[in-house]
């Protein structure tokens, strides 16, 4: 499915009795840069969501579904282009064991975390832009989602990332959500749900001004709390999740 440059790609996968067992939604995005503008050499592999019926889980579909979209991903590539990494926004409660797993060296998502003067690791505060808006007003219909965002850099074997770069990463994540202006009914009011936009972008960009983020998994995280290190999880996406439980 088509977006200028940036398609929205669905990816299937069947087991032996040819049922449809899973999907995956990604898309190949253009980074963006602090001005907004997008790459003409940098892509960014967005996750978006994964579905498999809770009877077809545990079965290695994602792993298919995921290494079907890096390897098309990597087809489109122009001769100068590269995949800086692939990036997901992760529930509290999903499977996060699913997105650390590696389809091959370096290649499993993890969360980001940066170290305080305590030496506790805290989580990058991600929130997910309001993906409903007025037409008419350019306000937002619904709220921001608290999530858990998890990177996999894919152009090189590291396990850290700067504030910079990861808020270059949320900007492109947010650009991609923004709605077009033929959407609104006035050009106010998409400028409206624009500017909205950007301030989420700003926000994030400042909170993680300056820091350097540590890629970690579920297993090593659980491997040091035993060592008695401390984890502040992204406290708006946990209690996103304990809300929606009850």
């Amino acid at each position: 499915m088509k977006d200028k440059d940036e398609p929205y790609m669905v990816f299937a996968t069947e087991n032996e009795q040819k049922e449809t067992v899973g999907t995956h939604h990604a898309a190949l995005l253009r980074m963006r840069d602090e001005e907004g503008e997008a790459s003409q050499q940098e892509r960014l592999l967005y996750g978006i969501y994964t579905v498999i019926p809770e009877q077809f889980r545990r079965g290695g579909h994602g792993g298919v579904l995921v290494r079907d979209a890096v390897a098309e991903s990597y087809k489109q590539l122009g001769e100068e282009e590269r995949i800086t990494g692939r990036v997901t926004e992760a529930s509290a409660h999903e499977n996060e064991g699913y997105h650390n797993h590696a389809l091959k060296a370096n290649e499993g998502m993890r969360r980001l975390y940066s170290q305080n003067a305590k030496g506790e690791w805290i989580e990058a505060p991600y929130k997910q832009v309001p993906l409903g808006w007025d037409e008419a007003t350019g306000e937002s219909t619904l709220k921001s989602t608290p999530e858990h965002l998890m990177y996999a850099p894919l152009d090189q074997a590291s396990d850290t990332l700067d504030g910079k770069k990861l808020a270059d990463i949320v900007r492109t994540l947010h650009y991609y959500n923004m709605w077009v202006e033929d959407d609104f009914e006035s050009k106010g009011a998409y400028q409206k749900h624009e500017e909205e936009i950007e301030r989420y972008i700003d926000d994030f960009a400042k909170s993680v001004e300056g820091k350097q983020f540590r890629l970690m998994g579920k297993a090593e995280r659980e491997e040091m709390q035993q060592s008695g290190v401390v984890f502040q999880e992204n406290q708006e996406a946990v209690a996103e999740a304990k809300t929606k439980q009850r």
